[in-house]
């Protein structure tokens, strides 16, 4: 996950912005990449709240962004990211996602072995934690693009037969239509097998797959928006719940959730669309 931040800071594009009192210190726009000035003054910024020590700072010289106070500032975030909340996650999805590693981070499957045991070593992320919350809401999608594509032709279809509006709602897609309802199934843990044969699945069913779909799609496209200060310095009437200690200093933060507008079910003929001509891309590579 240290990996994973270190790219997302050499290579912000629109995924990465930090903000000190309100004003934009480190981004990037479209596919642009910040400046070497860019990373310097971020340097210079943090180095003032996550700061090393002199020698620490004299025994680094790969670029700015790897300083020790830079390093510190995403040793901080990391904490943030993995606090967990919560005794237990209210949501428990079970996934047959086999483990997966990027070639180009270094961490193959067998670095990742056991050197005792030669098994996989599993890391969880902790229950309750800001990145357990997304990704259980983003494992909620079990059907691939073709299956929710076809499901949503077949509701669209039997829609039209009927002259039905799509108002009613055990038939309605789109929000606002009785969450908790919904949500309760969802939670269920003895919500039923649905079948993922479109021809065969009733509308009721149907609704409910494409309407999980749009949600686990609305946790791939949010954003996590976290506030840190270190202890001492922060104004009270900011509302800093958790604390975090790294090196000999403790760091006040907050976390929330953000951008989580529902996906329109509209969409989905462009995700098909865009899905068939990625498969072409690859196919012909």
């Amino acid at each position: 996950m240290k990996y994973a931040l270190n790219q997302l800071l050499e290579n912000p594009q629109n995924n990465l912005r930090i903000f000190k009192n309100g004003e934009l210190l480190y981004g990037a726009q479209g596919k642009s990449k910040p400046t070497i000035d860019d990373q310097i003054s971020l340097h210079q910024d943090l180095d003032n709240y996550f700061s090393a020590s002199i020698e620490e700072e004299k025994t680094v010289d790969e670029g700015a962004l790897k300083r020790p106070a830079v390093q510190s500032f995403l040793d901080v975030v990391l904490q943030a990211l993995l606090h967990s909340k919560e005794e237990k996650s209210p949501l428990q999805v079970k996934s047959s996602l086999p483990s997966q590693t990027c070639k180009a981070s270094g961490f193959t499957k067998t670095s990742l072995r056991d050197s005792k045991s030669g098994n996989q070593k599993v890391r969880m992320l902790p229950d309750g934690s800001v990145l357990d919350v997304i990704l259980q809401v983003q494992r909620l999608d079990d059907l691939d693009i073709e299956g929710v594509y076809a499901m949503y032709q077949k509701h669209q279809n039997m829609i039209s037969a009927t002259d039905d509006t799509s108002s009613e709602e055990g038939k309605q897609l789109d929000w606002p239509y009785e969450e908790r309802k919904f949500l309760q199934r969802v939670l269920s843990s003895e919500e039923p097998v649905i079948t993922q044969d479109a021809n065969s699945v009733t509308l009721d069913d149907a609704v409910h797959k494409i309407r999980t779909f749009l949600l686990a799609g609305t946790a791939k496209d949010c954003s996590v928006l976290l506030a840190i200060q270190p202890e001492g310095t922060t104004d009270r009437s900011w509302n800093y719940p958790y604390t975090c200690h790294h090196g000999n200093k403790t760091y006040l933060y907050s976390s929330h959730i953000i951008d989580l507008d529902t996906k329109p079910s509209s969409r989905i003929p462009k995700y098909y669309k865009l899905n068939k001509k990625l498969v072409k891309v690859y196919n012909s590579l």
